[in-house]
């Protein structure tokens, strides 16, 4: 009797401290302040309540991109998110969008920020963003893209891999799809962001990718595959107020150089 009293008695306690321990937490998404986002939402049917956010690296492999049209990224391939989120049709649904967005450290005085474009041609780069070249209006951008990576930070990872996240549609400003939804222009009224979406059935399946600081410079293009593989491809072209290229400043200061000796030599005389 006494054994089964002392078995009995160790199964009760088993289950009073079972009763207590909390239940295992899935993983919060792996992501760091500056990475670059690339986002997928729905307009309407399957997946319409709820937006899929990848952490796609740092900003700086994008811009290792310029003068470099040979550079290629794998990014990733998250189609098993996309159809458990949106359906085996995804790729086809024409109220299916995506993007990329981002932005530097908010302790940086100096905003820089980076958003897609969707290309019209498939190949062919979209039309770059405005340039932003009142801070002000850098920063303000910069704040409201911050509270959506700040929210997106804190969401549990997908089972399908540990920098996806879903993150619940809602009016709040740290929700990607308020910020794109609300208003004219995304994030805000001063980025002049008309839809930095692509839209999948209108067969936008290449993204533009644009940095924007006291000049605009396309970086290159997304595209991304029916079984959801993305791929980040580099690009030679520098579009408005970017610095000139070494070899032009310098063969331009030669030029000068050249110009002002020839006015400073002396006639020969006859």
């Amino acid at each position: 009797m006494k054994i089964n009293r002392t078995s009995w008695l160790a199964a009760g306690l088993s289950l009073l401290l079972a009763s207590f321990v909390p239940a295992a937490r899935a993983a919060t998404v792996a992501y760091t302040t500056g990475d670059l986002v690339l986002a997928f939402r729905a307009d309407g049917g399957t997946g319409t309540s709820q937006s899929l956010l990848i952490d796609i690296g740092a900003a700086s492999l994008y811009n290792a991109a310029v003068g470099n049209p040979n550079l290629v990224l794998n990014v990733g391939t998250f189609g098993a998110d996309l159809v458990s989120t949106y359906g085996a049709n995804w790729y086809d649904r024409t109220d299916l969008t995506w993007s990329v967005f981002g932005a530097n450290d908010t302790s940086n005085p100096n905003a820089i920020l980076y958003a897609s474009r969707a290309e019209t041609t498939f190949g062919t780069a979209a039309s770059a963003w405005p340039t932003l070249t009142d801070p002000g209006d850098r920063t303000n951008t910069r704040t409201n893209i911050s509270q959506v990576t700040s929210a997106f930070a804190g969401l549990d990872a997908t089972a399908n891999s540990s920098v996806s996240a879903l993150q619940t549609n809602s009016s709040d400003p740290g929700s990607y799809s308020q910020q794109v939804t609300f208003g004219s222009t995304d994030f805000g009224s001063l980025s002049q962001w008309t839809n930095i979406q692509g839209n999948f059935g209108a067969g936008s399946e290449a993204l533009s990718l644009f940095r924007l600081n006291a000049s605009t410079t396309n970086l290159g293009a997304f595209t991304i595959s029916d079984a959801g593989a993305v791929t980040f491809s580099g690009t030679s072209v520098n579009i408005a107020g970017a610095a000139p290229e070494p070899s032009k400043a310098v063969f331009s200061m030669l030029g000068a150089t050249v110009l002002l000796m020839r006015r400073r030599r002396p006639a020969v005389r006859a």
